[in-house]
């Protein structure tokens, strides 16, 4: 799962981030869903439908926000690869 960089460039050589895992079905494992995120003000409603999309363009306190959910480290959760 993945999204295309915010630059849109997909060229030779190009990175971007992917999850590792099926973030929105970790998140579904311990029991949350977009209602509870967002009543919990853990993460926002939009945000949660980024992830549902399984897009990675998220912030740092969504990132926090989900390594707590989890219990995991970013590196658990994410992977810089090439296109």
């Amino acid at each position: 799962m993945s999204i295309t960089h915010p630059g849109g460039y997909e060229g030779k050589g190009a990175k971007m981030l992917k999850w590792k895992i099926d973030i929105w079905q970790a998140l579904q494992d311990a029991g949350e869903n977009i209602y509870t995120l967002k009543k919990s003000g853990k993460i926002g409603q939009q945000t949660a439908k980024y992830l549902k999309a399984g897009q990675t363009n998220i912030s740092l306190k969504t990132l926090d926000a989900i390594c707590e959910i989890l219990d995991k480290q970013p590196g658990d959760l994410l992977e810089y690869k090439s296109l």
